[in-house]
């Protein structure tokens, strides 16, 4: 197949996968709704957490589009169908769009505030070590990707924010909340990552994991830890007022899935990280009902 022939809009999008991208927004939406409650409304409030949606959607396609580039031999065997493997693309094409999507990340974050902006310039950089070192490097690579994946919140959070000093931008309810919700999902992810890799460890011929370097039940213990400290953060919102009743409640049953996860994390990983996701959904819920009501 002549490589670029395929190259339309629908072969670009399935490279940026765009549900992926879609999913990076949402959490951006959340952090904002959860930062700013009502006030997400307010126009200029309202504008910068689109913004920052769109940088967040743009950041996650660009990195989407670099996995094809770094995984592209692999992919020919694993995943045929993708746009380098098929022919589609070709892999100079796939990088115009990788820095595409991270210039405009960059412009977008810079346009709503200086904390946003540091946020993107250190996501990408993760972003891109992890694809070319990281992500083989085992309990490290697992760490990246739960800050990347908690960082979205965050990243919505202080969108809401207008520019002015720092310490007043660091110091605001607003990003104080964001960064309770950013850590707990960041505890919560990172210890599924590792249950997820208990799981694998027959299957992973091609990395060396942490369950594989310390061992099953070290791992589990260590993974069950980080969960149960994300449940004891869970309560920091309502000790600190900035958040109601309406969330102890939602929380409290978060936290009783997190523990039900994190003593099922030896005994069965693939049901504890399955449970884990579930107490993950259920603590948004809870931050957004005690954003709102």
């Amino acid at each position: 197949m002549d490589p670029g022939k395929d190259s339309n809009l629908a072969t670009y999008l399935t490279l940026l996968r765009p549900l992926n991208a879609v999913m990076a927004g949402v959490g951006v939406f959340i952090g904002g709704v959860v930062a700013a409650g009502g006030d997400i409304l307010e126009l200029d409030v309202f504008t910068r957490v689109v913004l920052a949606y769109l940088a967040a959607f743009f950041a996650t396609g660009a990195g989407n589009a670099l996995n094809d580039i770094v995984d592209a031999e692999t992919d020919r065997v694993n995943h045929p169908e993708r746009p380098i493997p098929s022919g589609k693309l070709t892999k100079e094409q796939v990088k115009r769009v990788v820095f595409l999507g991270y210039t405009l990340t960059l412009i977008l974050a810079a346009v709503i505030n200086y904390l946003n902006l540091g946020i993107a310039i250190l996501n990408i950089s993760l972003m891109i070590g992890y694809e070319l070192s990281l992500k083989k490097k085992g309990l490290v690579g697992n760490l990246v990707v739960s800050y990347l994946t908690a960082s979205v919140f965050l990243f919505g959070g202080v969108a809401t924010l207008e520019n002015g000093p720092i310490m007043d931008m660091l110091t605001s309810d607003n990003t104080r909340v964001t960064i309770i919700l950013a850590l707990l999902a960041f505890l919560a992810s990172a210890g599924r990552e590792i249950i997820k890799d208990i799981e694998d460890m027959e299957g992973d011929k091609d990395r060396l994991t942490f369950p594989m370097k310390i061992g099953k039940k070290r791992a589990g213990f260590f993974a069950g830890g980080l969960i149960i400290i994300a449940v004891g953060l869970s309560w920091a919102p309502y000790y600190l007022e900035i958040l109601g009743k309406v969330y102890l409640a939602l929380v409290l049953v978060a936290d009783g899935t997190f523990v039900y996860s994190a003593a099922m994390a030896i005994q069965n990983p693939a049901r504890s990280q399955k449970i884990a996701k579930i107490a993950m959904l259920v603590a948004l819920v809870a931050f957004l009902a005690g954003a709102i009501f």
